[in-house]
C-alpha cells in the first residue's frame, strides 16, 4: 500500500472489521523511524499500543518525508491473513486514515473512512513445491524469459492474437499477486477539507451549547494577550505547540476536580468554572460511567463515540445533538488545530 499525504507528520492506515476505529488495527508511520503495526484498543493515546516484535511483519515498509513537494509517503506490504489481527479479504474491505498534526504521534489532524475492492487472486499459482525449486529449474525460467523478453522486441508480435500476447512474460496469463496489487496504483485519498485554517474557528452561539462559550480558549496562542498567555504557561504548560493543538495538553485529560486549586483559579481569572471546563475543554472523556449518569450524559457519550469517524457534515440530527451537549463545533470536530503552522 501507498499513502501520500501533503505535509510533514504521522500517517497511518488502519484495518477494521466495523469501520471503527476501536478495536482495528493500523499500520503507522512516523518520520525517521520504520513504520509499525498497532492495535488500536482504544480512543486514548494510552490505548495505542505497537505490537509484539514478532507481529511485526511488514514487509518493504518506509516513510519519508520529500521537502520539495511538501509530501509524507508511508509504504508497506502487508500480510492479509495473521492470526489475531483483522483480516483483508479478497473483495470490499473497510480501511481508516489518520494524518497526525505533526511528525510524532498524537492527536489526528485529519481523519476518514474509505473502502477497497481487493481482487481475488489464485494464491496456489504463487506457491511451488519446494521441491521443484531446483537449480535447473530455474535456469530454464530464465531462458524462457529472455526468449520471451526477445520475441516481445520482434515487431512480428504485434500481430500476434491477444490472448497470446497476454501470456508473454509469465507464460500461464496470471498476474502475480505483486502485479495485481501494483495494477491498483497509489491510495490518493481525498482531502477532507483545508485542514490548514489561516483564521481562527467562528464563535459559535452561546444558546447552542449548555454552557457559554470560552473564546479564549479557541484564539490561536499568538493573538492571545501577554497576560493570558502567562497564566496558561505558568499554570498549565501550554506553549504554541500544546495550546493550538487541542486536546494535545495533559491537563485537558483531566476533569475539572483534578485539576489543583491554582489551576482552577487561573481558569476563574480567564471567566471560566468548571462546567466550561468539563464540558469545552475536556469533553467529558475523563468522567467514569458514574458521573456520566449522574449528568444524564452516558447516551450522548455512546452516540460521539460511535460517529467519531464520521465528519461534521455528515452527522444525523442525532448525532449532532449529542456532540454539541458534550461542546463539541464543526472546527472542534473537524480540524482542532488553531492557526496555519
Amino acid at each position: 500500500m501507498v499513502l501520500v499525504c501533503e505535509g510533514s507528520r504521522w500517517v497511518g492506515i488502519g484495518f477494521s472489521e466495523s469501520g471503527k476505529m476501536m478495536n482495528s488495527d493500523a499500520v503507522l508511520g512516523i518520520t525517521g523511524t520504520a513504520p509499525e503495526k498497532y492495535r488500536l484498543g482504544g480512543y486514548d493515546q494510552s490505548a495505542v499500543v505497537a505490537m509484539e516484535r514478532q507481529r511485526q511483519t511488514l514487509i518493504d515498509a518506509s516513510v519519508n518525508y520529500y521537502d520539495a513537494d511538501d509530501v509524507t509517503v508511508l509504504k508497506f506490504t502487508k500480510i492479509m491473513k495473521e492470526d489475531g489481527e483483522v483480516e483483508i479479504k479478497p473483495g470490499k474491505n473497510t480501511f481508516l486514515y489518520a494524518k497526525g498534526i505533526f511528525e510524532d504521534l498524537n492527536y489526528h489532524q485529519e481523519r476518514d473512512l474509505f473502502e477497497l475492492n481487493i481482487p481475488k487472486v489464485d494464491t496456489a499459482a504463487e506457491v511451488a513445491p519446494a521441491a521443484e525449486e531446483s537449480s535447473e529449474k530455474k535456469r530454464k525460467d530464465r531462458d524462457k524469459v529472455k526468449k520471451d523478453d526477445d520475441s516481445a522486441e520482434d515487431p512480428s508480435a504485434e500481430n500476434q492474437p491477444k490472448e497470446s500476447k497476454r501470456k508473454q512474460g509469465r507464460g500461464d496469463g496470471k498476474q502475480t499477486l505483486a502485479e495485481q496489487f501494483a495494477s491498483l496504483g497509489p491510495i490518493q485519498l481525498r482531502p477532507l477539507k483545508d485542514l490548514r485554517p489561516n483564521l481562527s474557528p467562528p464563535v459559535p452561539v452561546d444558546d447552542e451549547f449548555p454552557y457559554p462559550y470560552p473564546k479564549i480558549r479557541f484564539t490561536e496562542w499568538a493573538s492571545l494577550s501577554h497576560q493570558t498567555r502567562e497564566i496558561m504557561k505558568e499554570n498549565f504548560g501550554y506553549n504554541k505547540g500544546n495550546w493550538n493543538a487541542l486536546g494535545l495538553n495533559d491537563n485537558e485529560r483531566m476533569t475539572c476536580s483534578q485539576l489543583a486549586d491554582a489551576q482552577r483559579q487561573a481558569i476563574q481569572l480567564l471567566g471560566w468554572n468548571c462546567d466550561v471546563w468539563d464540558c469545552f475543554i475536556n469533553h467529558y472523556k475523563s468522567y467514569n460511567a458514574e458521573q456520566l449518569g449522574d449528568k444524564k450524559l452516558l447516551g450522548h457519550v455512546d452516540v460521539v463515540r460511535s460517529a467519531w469517524v464520521k465528519l461534521w457534515a455528515d452527522l444525523s440530527e442525532d448525532e449532532l445533538q449529542s456532540a454539541t451537549r458534550l461542546c463539541f463545533t464543526e472546527f472542534v470536530w473537524d480540524v482542532g488545530y488553531l492557526g496555519a503552522s
